[in-house]
């Protein structure tokens, strides 16, 4: 939010929004003469984040997935954010063509990604054990994406913001610490995370016990910031 940067009056869209921590960020920034809205596939995130909206605020949330974002009309939009969801997708062609459709001639796209090929040797020896947890329980449920280069790095991606119409994003690196001393503070990290959602119970009890095998470790994230616009 800070980065896009958003100024009061304006109207933003969080794509992918979950509970809707960027969005209300957002709407403190845009203030009560600008409007924030928010996009999830989740319905129960949806309602998570309609049932944290303050009296009066501009904000409205929907279910739909960001390849058909059609509750919005064609440039309808100042701005567009997604906290770390275009990593979930395999192909980026049309939810990035969506987003160029919603915004307004000029103005902004700003993303998150995780940056898995920065990750130091002990981290990816980490995550590559938790990794393990989701093949043997949910088998191909990160085919894909796991073995293409960061986002915009991976060729395909640099040509979907390109023929979306979308200038060459800017990046900007930056590394997030976990400190885990016990398994009580690994598992709120993984369990609200997709890796966490996707697994069944079974699932759940086997990452458990990995990330209990694993600790202490103080994990180093790393995430990329992204910032483009579209042309006008």
């Amino acid at each position: 939010v800070s980065w896009a940067p958003f100024v009061a009056g304006e109207r933003v869209l969080d794509v992918g929004c979950g509970a809707g921590g960027a969005a209300f960020t957002a709407v403190e920034v845009v203030g009560p003469t600008g409007f924030v809205a928010g996009v999830d596939v989740v319905p129960e995130a949806v309602r998570a984040a309609e049932a944290r909206i303050p009296a009066g605020a501009p904000m409205v949330f929907r279910v739909g997935r960001a390849e058909s974002m059609t509750a919005f009309e064609d440039k309808s939009f100042d701005g567009v954010i997604a906290s770390l969801v275009l990593d979930w997708i395999d192909d980026l062609q049309q939810p990035l063509e969506e987003v160029a459709r919603l915004l307004r001639p000029g103005c902004r796209f700003v993303a998150s990604v995780m940056a898995f090929d920065r990750l130091r040797p002990a981290d990816a020896e980490f995550m590559g054990q938790v990794l393990a947890v989701i093949g043997r329980n949910a088998p191909g449920a990160l085919a894909g994406r796991a073995s293409r280069a960061s986002i915009p790095d991976e060729p395909d991606d640099a040509l979907a913001f390109k023929e979306a119409g979308f200038l060459t994003p800017e990046e900007l690196d930056v590394t997030l610490g976990a400190v885990m001393e016990r398994p009580e503070d690994a598992w709120p990290l993984f369990s609200r995370s997709l890796l966490g959602a996707i697994l069944d119970e079974k699932g759940q009890e086997d990452l458990r016990n990995t990330l209990a095998e694993l600790m202490p470790h103080t994990l180093y994230i790393p995430v990329r910031f992204l910032r483009t616009r579209r042309p006008g």
